[in-house]
């Protein structure tokens, strides 16, 4: 019998399980018969044969000009650096291969992108899909992002996304929330107070619920809230890049922005 951890070696360089028995068992026996390799390897005998002329192919092993014939192995080490170089040599080729397909698809996908340059519309009905893709749309914005949001869901958004939030603003991203006014303005969290001393984060007040909570982000891209507002467990969305509906939203929003209410107006009224 031949040790199985050198068997699972030689395997993990290339060698079939047989392969590395045979090979092993000249190793460690020298000038062998079939007979005596089939003995110790436990490898079949018609299989043996085939396995010798593939390990003398490879320069493993020798074998005798006399009768009966007779195999010998290369030394160990020799034969264990042949089988890693070759191993190696095979990653290279992968590596080239990999890189090659990579940078076929990188092509592809650039000319599809080029050439499908067409509105888009996406229904996103799962809560956590709709909250990575609001959350990546905050990451990448470079100028803006405009939220219209009715008070319930205004903490959600608060205690989903402040952080991304502080990132976008210290990347000099402008903020802008048009907000339903609470019944207390004491209930505006914490960390809102904080945001509203940034100079690019600003907060207006609406008298009455908005229909939907709607987010904007460099006036490319928009999220709208289809979910029902009395529903705060559901979360579904219309992602769009259209360049009209975009065009429609941004004059919607700028239109509620400048009729809305100061933020230093309304603490004025609360002190008068």
């Amino acid at each position: 019998m031949v040790d199985d951890h050198n068997i699972q070696a030689l395997i993990r360089l290339g060698f079939t399980s047989n392969q590395a028995k045979v090979y092993l068992t000249l190793v460690s026996r020298r000038f062998s018969t079939v007979r005596e390799i089939q003995k110790t390897s436990e490898v079949p005998r018609q299989e043996i044969y085939k396995i010798l002329e593939k390990l003398q192919d490879m320069g493993l092993i020798e074998r005798t000009l006399t009768r009966p014939i007779k195999y010998n192995a290369v030394p160990f080490q020799q034969g264990v650096r042949f089988l890693l170089n070759q191993k190696i040599e095979e990653t290279k080729k992968l590596q080239k291969e990999a890189d090659k397909i990579i940078a076929n698809h990188d092509y592809v996908i650039h000319k599809l992108e080029v050439k499908e340059n067409m509105p888009e519309f996406v229904l996103i009905s799962k809560k956590e899909a709709y909250f990575t893709r609001r959350k990546k749309e905050i990451d990448n914005s470079q100028t803006s992002i405009d939220f219209l949001t009715p008070w319930k869901r205004f903490l959600g958004v608060v205690y989903n996304f402040e952080n991304n939030a502080k990132r976008a603003l210290e990347r000099n991203v402008k903020i802008r929330v048009c907000l339903e006014m609470p019944k207390d303005l004491n209930d505006i969290p914490e960390r809102i107070q904080s945001l509203k001393m940034l100079p690019n984060f600003k907060l207006k007040y609406l008298i009455d619920c908005p229909p939907t909570l709607m987010a904007i982000f460099d006036k490319k891209k928009a999220l709208i809230d289809t979910s029902s507002l009395d529903n705060i467990t559901e979360a579904t969305a219309l992602w769009t890049d259209n360049n009209a509906i975009l065009s429609i939203l941004c004059n919607y929003f700028d239109v509620i922005w400048n009729t809305a209410i100061e933020d230093q107006d309304v603490k004025e009224k609360e002190t008068s």
